[in-house]
């Protein structure tokens, strides 16, 4: 699988995402983005799902603030805050429309 890691700073934090590319490379299926819950990563929550994705499409998969390689904001962290992750992640790493998938995950004591 051909992927890269980048990071990308904002005004007040740094995000990060893993993108694999598709093996098929003649493929016009559009890329999927997979949004992990907090307290988590994204190679956590997708580390081996995507591999089922990859083939067709490119997988996007970003980490939030304070999760896998992002920095915590300065400020308090807000939803906008990681709206506008997710957005950068999605305009730094395709030039078309995407689908987004999610997971939600709960924590039990």
């Amino acid at each position: 699988m051909e992927s890269i890691d980048k990071v990308i700073k904002l005004k007040d934090s740094l995000v990060s995402y893993h993108k694999v590319f598709p093996e098929n490379k003649r493929s016009n299926k559009k890329p999927i983005v997979f949004l992990h819950g907090t307290n988590s990563s994204g190679n956590s929550s997708f580390g081996e799902i995507k591999k089922a994705f990859s083939s067709e499409r490119a997988v996007i998969i970003p980490d939030y603030a304070g999760c896998g390689n992002s920095e915590l904001p300065l400020e308090t962290l807000t939803i906008e805050h990681l709206a506008e992750q997710v957005a950068v992640v999605i305009e730094d790493s395709s030039n078309i429309s995407i689908d987004i998938q999610y997971l939600v995950t709960f924590g039990i004591e």
